[in-house]
């Protein structure tokens, strides 16, 4: 068995993280960036239209930082409602 003072340390290093994960996540929702949780409803720049509801991602870099495609006019947003892609019209 792990002794105290071993157990500690991995608790402290654990909530350290946890701190930390925390900390970013609050930065990214002030800064919205990548890293922020939106809670509010996306709405297309384009055109006005709202997304579909969330759905698994389309590729590995919108299933780890989210976003939406328009159905209306296929504009590809962040998960802030920011474009990504614009598809030529």
């Amino acid at each position: 068995m792990l002794n105290l003072e071993i157990k500690l340390l991995l608790l402290i290093c654990v909530f350290g993280i946890s701190i930390l994960i925390i900390a970013v996540s609050i930065y990214g929702t002030v800064a919205k960036n990548r890293w922020g949780v939106n809670l509010n409803p996306l709405i297309c720049p384009v055109c006005g239209a709202a997304p579909t509801p969330a759905r698994p991602g389309i590729s590995l870099r919108r299933s780890f930082w989210g976003g939406r495609t328009c159905e209306v006019c296929e504009t590809k947003m962040d998960n802030w409602g920011r474009i990504i892609e614009r598809k030529a019209q």
